[in-house]
Order: C-alpha cells, then sequence, then structure tokens
C-alpha cells in the first residue's frame, strides 16, 4: 500500500539514514546546530523526529486514542513500534501500519517545514491531515470497501 518514496523514508529512518541535523553533522556537513528546530529540546535524529520529541510524542498520543488502543512507549525505537502486530487480525494490523507510515510521513513534512519555512503545523491539525490521507489510502487502495468518513474518523470500522 505505500509508496516507494515512503518506503524509503522508513528505510533511511530505520537506520538513521536520514538528513537529520545530527547524521548531517556526523557526515561533514557545517551546520550551525544540531538541536532540532521543532522543539528545541534534544539533538536531531531520525528517532528523536519520529518518537522522543514532544511534538511526535502528542502526535502518537492523538493517534493512539483515535485507534482505540493503548499508549505505547517512547523509548522504543520507530521499527518496534512500526512493527508491532499485538494480537490484531491481519486486517487491522494492516490499517493500522498505513496510519503509522502516514503519520511518520507527516511527521517528517512538520519537520521539513520548521526547517525550511520556520513553520509547523498544530497537532490537531496534522492529525487530521493524517486521518484524511489513510482515508483516502484506505478507501482507494485496499479491499476494506464501504468504509465511510464518519466511521472513519470515529475509527470505528475494525471494532474487532
Amino acid at each position: 500500500m505505500a509508496t516507494p518514496k515512503l518506503n524509503l523514508l522508513i528505510w533511511r529512518a530505520f537506520n538513521e539514514k536520514l538528513p537529520t541535523a545530527k547524521a548531517l553533522r556526523r557526515r561533514g556537513v557545517q551546520i550551525a546546530s544540531e538541536v532540532c528546530k521543532v522543539c528545541g529540546l534534544s539533538s536531531e535524529s531520525a528517532k528523536h523526529v519520529f518518537v522522543h520529541c514532544p511534538f511526535a510524542r502528542l502526535v502518537w498520543i492523538q493517534i493512539w486514542l483515535w485507534l482505540k488502543i493503548p499508549t505505547r512507549n517512547h523509548m522504543e525505537s520507530l521499527k518496534e513500534r512500526m512493527l508491532d502486530r499485538r494480537d490484531w487480525s491481519r486486517k487491522k494490523a494492516k490499517v493500522i501500519f498505513a496510519i503509522y507510515l502516514s503519520t511518520t510521513w507527516n511527521l517528517w513534512k512538520n519537520r521539513n517545514n520548521k526547517v525550511f519555512n520556520s513553520a509547523t503545523t498544530e497537532v490537531n491539525k496534522l492529525l487530521e491531515e493524517i486521518k484524511e490521507e489513510t482515508f483516502d489510502w484506505i478507501s482507494r487502495r485496499s479491499k476494506l470497501q464501504g468504509v465511510t468518513w464518519h466511521e472513519w474518523r470515529s475509527f470505528s470500522v475494525l471494532d474487532v
């Protein structure tokens, strides 16, 4: 279901190969600071951008509330988070994975917007963008047919 661009982002994030401040400095690129532009609190690595950054944490908490699943550990890696299937049905695991992909993609776009445009998206707006994007993906690309926007927004589509 994921596009090649998204697959590449995830692979690069798993392997700390994204052009984050920390990675750029490690490669010898002269940058003013390694500090995360989104939160200003820690060194910017892929793990920080997608898991540890306070902004990312808030986004993930909202995602889990929407999906009606328990809050995860913020100390885990992105890979551990993305590949966890719990005891979900295959269909539910695939849908949640798609939502996690979209969340990761939108966190990266938010980071880039801050780095290159000095702007960020509010958590609630980002959450709505993730819901809209994944609804579009699910309704166009999956076998999950007949899902309404109302069902998707309340995530009552997979009450299994």
